[in-house]
């Protein structure tokens, strides 16, 4: 039997994203449907579509913050690269590149990722009690590449 290509099956629309601000964040299709009530699909990772250029994924974890207000250290990796995606309450991711300072509002309820590319300074803040994001990365986590860095001074943030 020969294999299809992505994109031959109907399904598939759940697994493309559509890419947004800079090609960083991407809105993800989720499904819900009348036939299985109570439930909603909403793919976080597909191999047959990769969600960036060059991203392979390799090591899958969730981080829960606690209270609204905590947040992770602020940091960046030299060769990971990362996609987070909010699945319980929502989070304030920013990011801050080269040329830019961005912050992006992750919620459950909306089915989006920001991708966090090797280089890109980031934290996540709780914007919600119980705040969990799903990263799924190009390789675990490792001392050797995660250097905690404070944002450069800009009081622009888009």
């Amino acid at each position: 039997m020969a294999r299809k290509k992505f994109g031959d099956d109907p399904m598939d629309f759940l697994s493309k994203p559509t890419q947004s601000f800079m090609e960083t964040t991407f809105d993800l299709p989720q499904r819900r449907n009348d036939e299985k009530p109570g439930r909603t699909l909403k793919v976080l990772f597909d191999k047959r579509a990769p969600l960036a250029p060059k991203f392979k994924c390799r090591f899958v974890y969730c981080v829960t913050l606690d209270t609204k207000g905590n947040k992770t250290g602020c940091h960046y990796h030299k060769r990971k690269h990362e996609m987070l995606f909010c699945t319980n309450g929502s989070v304030k991711v920013i990011r801050c590149g080269k040329c830019y300072r961005h912050s992006t509002n992750l919620n459950a309820s909306e089915h989006q990722a920001v991708y966090i590319e090797p280089g890109v300074i980031h934290q996540v803040i709780a914007c919600t009690d119980g705040a969990t994001v799903v990263v799924i990365a190009s390789a675990p986590n490792s001392c050797n590449d995660e250097f905690e860095t404070e944002f450069p001074n800009s009081d622009k943030i888009s």
